[in-house]
């Protein structure tokens, strides 16, 4: 007993080193298009989104005047170190369930387990510093509730109303954890039964969805109450249950499949979908001995956590499938991966064949290390040329008060015809990842504001003030004489 526990200590330290390895280069100070505006305001839209968690964190921290941003490698650290202890959790719980007994076994189930970890989803979350650490902290409460509802043989009240309370704690940082539970608790139930469906297993997996249901039905409804008492109106990021939009969400998600398997979200490449098809033959291989009635089951099973990752995005009122929301991919990848060991254990032991899925699923791990690293580097690379920027805008904002002894108060902004949204020099760039910062609103200025230490008030330029000041529509470049002009204590500014 006391050596497994050391091995099973050992086997942790290494899997905290590599989600340490892949994440560390984060502990630097960064920023995300949100973190210019929190850095001035903790208001980042939590409360109309319905992340309660999230608000009262940032809300917390604003209380005991800790910024969230300057202290943004405490919290990254945190995130990491609580990362590593919900993998390693799932993939201990998950090793018990199996009954494996050699290291390879282990290493193959470590290795699954890390694809929740070590993927451009969670790594999105990780490049906005300033709700990293609640978002983690929501995927281990939502972990905690799938142990809690998966693992006892029979579901107790007990069980069932605390990993209600943890889900929804969970969900109420961000609401996409929702399929780190359902994942989690459908796959150790299957594992726990061998993969047969009977009355009792059928039971055990309504009490898992009914669980998840009513916490998120608990989330929306607290949304519905809180905007109606806060007066907070209807907002892009309201969920919306209309045959209409859910007909049109879901034609939008299937016209997605292509861009998020193939492509790898314009990120990864097609990594996910040859892992995906190395899966398939894996599995259908190792689970040839299986009854028809179980593949038929499994099946099921499988296409149900696929369907779940895209749960929120049906009932979105628009759909924007940036990496961040796409966790449910990587959910569903980690329980056909552990079908395909279960499969492996059962029927297949030759260590040949668990040579093939350790080759499969390393080189997939490899790759996605690779390229969330060079993700991470031209995100550092993103926010030195928007910083750049910013000081260029500041210097003529500088030189012009200085020769009128003026204060610039005001900065009056619009865009070009074709405003840009990747900044040159950056390669890797989708959806909200490495984006520029002067593509929001509520970015621009607080960028301005950020590299200046100054508090300039933003205001939307009008079409008859373009028109009266600029002469050009479309810019390639930075050119202050052209796109910078000063009146009184304004400056208007066009964005190219």
């Amino acid at each position: 007993m006391q050596l497994n526990r050391k091995k099973s200590f050992f086997r942790g330290m290494l899997l905290a080193g590599i989600i340490m390895s892949f994440y560390g280069l984060l502990l630097k100070s960064h920023y995300a298009t949100d973190s210019y505006a929190v850095y001035f305001n903790s208001d980042n839209g939590a409360l109309q989104s319905a992340r309660y968690t999230t608000f009262v964190f940032l809300k917390t921290l604003n209380f005991f005047n800790i910024n969230v941003i300057k202290t943004q490698g405490i919290w990254t650290f945190l995130a990491i170190l609580l990362l590593s202890y919900t993998i390693f959790t799932v993939a201990e719980q998950i090793s018990e369930t199996l009954g494996v007994e050699t290291e390879l076994q282990y290493c193959a189930v470590y290795a699954a387990s890390l694809l929740l970890a070590l993927n451009i989803a969670v790594l999105e979350w990780f490049l906005f510093p300033e709700v990293v650490f609640p978002y983690v902290l929501g995927l281990f409460c939502a972990i905690k509730a799938a142990l809690m509802v998966s693992t006892s043989s029979k579901v107790s009240c007990f069980n069932w109303i605390g990993a209600f309370v943890l889900l929804l704690i969970g969900i109420s940082t961000y609401q996409i954890n929702l399929c780190f539970y359902l994942g989690a608790a459908i796959l150790l139930c299957v594992l726990k039964t061998s993969i047969g469906l009977s009355k009792k297993t059928t039971v055990h997996i309504v009490n898992i969805f009914v669980c998840g249901g009513l916490a998120g039905l608990a989330n929306v409804l607290l949304q519905k109450i809180v905007n109606h008492l806060c007066n907070i109106g209807n907002t892009d990021r309201n969920s919306v249950l209309s045959l209409h939009i859910l007909h049109k969400n879901t034609i939008e998600i299937l016209r997605h499949q292509y861009n998020i398997w193939i492509k790898g979200s314009e990120l990864v490449g097609p990594s996910q979908f040859l892992f995906l098809i190395a899966l398939i033959f894996l599995t259908m291989f190792s689970l040839e001995k299986l009854p028809n009635r179980s593949k038929l089951y499994l099946f099921c099973i499988l296409m149900t956590t696929y369907i779940m990752s895209y749960i929120f995005a049906i009932v979105a009122t628009f759909v924007w499938l940036s990496p961040r929301v796409l966790v449910g991919i990587y959910v569903f990848l980690f329980v056909f991966a552990n079908i395909c060991i279960y499969g492996l254990v059962t029927y297949r032991k030759h260590n040949k064949i668990w040579a093939v899925f350790i080759v499969a699923i390393g080189l997939f791990l490899v790759h996605t290390y690779s390229c969330g690293h060079g993700i991470i580097m031209d995100h550092f690379i993103n926010n030195a040329v928007d910083q750049e920027y910013a000081r260029q805008i500041c210097y003529e904002i500088d030189k012009y008060e200085k020769e009128n002894n003026l204060e610039v108060r005001t900065i009056a902004v619009g865009s070009d015809s074709q405003i840009a949204w990747k900044n040159a020099g950056v390669d890797r760039m989708a959806y909200n990842v490495n984006e520029r910062a002067y593509l929001n609103d509520w970015s621009d200025v607080s960028l301005l504001n950020f590299v200046s230490n100054r508090l300039f008030i933003r205001k939307n330029m009008t079409d008859e003030q373009y028109k009266r000041y600029f002469q050009q529509t479309d810019w390639t470049q930075f050119d202050p004489s052209e796109q910078l002009y000063f009146e009184g204590d304004t400056l208007y500014w066009v964005k190219y």
